[in-house]
């Protein structure tokens, strides 16, 4: 994922504003804040069934299994990132669980240092209509 990040970022002319690091996000501690950094946070991937249907074989006690080991993977993230002095954290999961998505965020918010900066409907022409209340 970081090489087509990196594709990405060339071929939108941002390696300059850009740095992509991979690290071990529980422990990574960076040399100097960030303005914002993407949380790309671990989980189940069953939003990616449609092209990945091993994901939806997956037994219910399985997947809950999992489920709880990466929750717990990502509030042992988001401890260590939530210090490193960054103003924005864009979080983001393929998942569909509410669990891996909404509640971690809500985990987060009762974690403290983090506030939601809603999407409004007006910044995201033509998909307005994807905006809940909640941003």
């Amino acid at each position: 994922r970081a090489k087509r990040m990196r594709e990405n970022i060339e071929r939108t002319r941002l390696q300059n504003k850009v740095k992509v690091t991979v690290a071990d996000a529980k422990t990574f501690q960076p040399s100097l804040p960030p303005l914002g950094f993407l949380l790309d946070a671990p989980c189940t991937a069953t939003g990616t069934g449609r092209k990945n249907v091993d994901v939806m074989r997956r037994s219910e006690a399985e997947g809950k299994k999992m489920e709880e080991e990466l929750v717990n993977t990502t509030v042992g993230i988001w401890e260590n990132a939530k210090h490193w002095g960054s103003k924005v954290c864009v979080f983001s999961v393929c998942s569909l669980s509410v669990r891996e998505g909404e509640s971690q965020v809500d985990t987060f918010l009762r974690m403290g240092g983090v506030e939601i900066d809603r999407i409004m409907p007006e910044e995201v022409p033509g998909f307005e209509g994807s905006i809940d209340a909640q941003g």
